[in-house]
């Protein structure tokens, strides 16, 4: 009988290697378009307002953060959909819970001209 683990090593040593170079191309990509973004006259927009902003350049093709942060809500929820439904009634519940508190929140700034 073979000894399995000679065939698994050189896929494993495959998959390292290739996870290396991956981290060595993005540490050599510099820095990522995330912080807040001087404009022309100087000011500083906020990430808010500078979606359109290039976060990184993938294979020749810039991403703007705005396309960074729909994969990250996605990604999100494919892993909240993954959970045990426990965890997912928490999550719901925790969210149904700060919806109701912004709402009770910003009606009363409302009602005070804020």
């Amino acid at each position: 009988m073979k000894n399995p683990t000679p065939s698994i090593r050189p896929s494993l040593s495959i998959s390292i290697g290739a996870a290396l170079i991956g981290l060595l191309a993005l540490g050599g990509c510099g820095r990522l378009g995330l912080d807040d973004a001087e404009t022309s006259d100087g000011s500083v927009s906020s990430q808010d307002e500078a979606d359109d902003r290039v976060a990184v350049i993938i294979e020749g093709r810039p991403v703007s953060v705005a396309e960074v942060d729909a994969y990250l809500q996605e990604s999100f929820m494919e892993d909240l959909k993954r959970q045990p439904p426990a965890q997912i009634y928490e999550a719901r519940e925790k969210g149904i819970r700060e919806m109701v508190q912004k709402s009770i929140i910003d009606a009363e700034a409302e009602k005070r001209g804020l």
